[in-house]
């Protein structure tokens, strides 16, 4: 039986509903640009650093990143693998997940 694609868009939803009910502070992280006009002048403003993973939580004593991919077929992006050396560098959890599984199994083995 052929696997069903769950897309990138419903496995980030799924995992932040699912961090909500752990009791973690969560943000969603955004990147990409956006033109805008001020006073007759066109500006681009940049938001988020490129590779940034999709969502930032908190527990009470870890940093998790997570970068959320549709349920078959997503890679990571060489930015995104430069990103995820960067966090875990300084000590947090970095996170690829296809799935709301692969969060949960990373909460039932550290005990929370």
């Amino acid at each position: 039986m052929p696997k069903v694609k769950v897309p990138e868009k419903a496995v980030l939803s799924q995992i932040i509903h699912y961090l909500k009910l752990k009791k973690c502070l969560v943000y969603r992280m955004n990147t990409g640009a956006s033109v805008s006009e001020y006073k007759g002048k066109k500006r681009l403003i940049r938001f988020g650093v490129q590779g940034m993973a999709d969502v930032l939580a908190f527990t009470k004593d870890s940093t998790l990143w997570i970068e959320a991919k549709a349920s078959t077929g997503g890679k990571q992006s060489e930015a995104q693998k430069a990103f995820q050396k960067e966090v875990e560098a300084f000590g947090h959890i970095y996170i690829l997940a296809n799935s709301v599984d692969a969060v949960m199994d990373m909460f039932e083995g550290r005990g929370y």
